[in-house]
């Protein structure tokens, strides 16, 4: 590439005749346009859902256990610690109860959850994928637990179920 270089006189009633240096730089045909990203997907979670919207950041994940049949909605404020260890999985520390989350290829999902962007998570069920498509990136949720620290919370629940039981006619205990 050349350059060249022109020299230029300012008006007198700005400046006291300074010679001022000016670049112009000619458009090279050689030169090569910025690289665009590749556009990918994001990969299909069947496992957990991330806010969007006004929503982007929510206020609470929802957990589903029994298939959905069971919701409890555990507040963000509320979460003093996260521990992820790849090997055994996520537990989440609230001030009230210990969620504890196993699976595989849980790195996507923890990262979500420190960065509070998770709105629900439930345990995979295997019609979410189609056809084989499991993809490392694909969290796979094998088993939610929620501790109450509070064993009264866990009484409630439970007297709650046994009079679902008796209304409907059944017995025994299911979780």
């Amino acid at each position: 590439m050349s350059k060249s270089i022109i020299m230029e006189r300012l008006p007198e009633k700005h400046t006291d005749r300074i010679l001022r240096e000016r670049k112009v730089v000619p458009i090279d045909s050689n030169v090569k346009e910025p690289e665009k990203k590749s556009t990918t997907l994001p990969v299909i979670q069947p496992c957990f859902k991330t806010g969007s919207g006004e929503n982007k950041y929510p206020h609470s994940i929802k957990i589903q256990l029994n298939g959905g049949e069971t919701n409890k909605s555990m507040d963000y404020i509320h979460l003093r610690d996260k521990h992820y260890d790849r090997d055994a999985g996520i537990i989440l520390f609230y001030t009230n109860a210990t969620v504890t989350i196993y699976g595989e290829h849980l790195d996507k999902l923890y990262e979500l959850l420190d960065n509070r962007k998770i709105s629900s998570i439930s345990v995979f069920d295997n019609n979410s994928l189609r056809g084989g498509d499991q993809d490392d990136d694909v969290a796979i949720v094998t088993e939610i637990n929620v501790k109450y620290k509070d064993k009264e919370i866990d009484q409630e629940i439970e007297k709650m179920r046994q009079n679902a039981f008796k209304k409907k006619g059944n017995s025994g205990y299911s979780r």
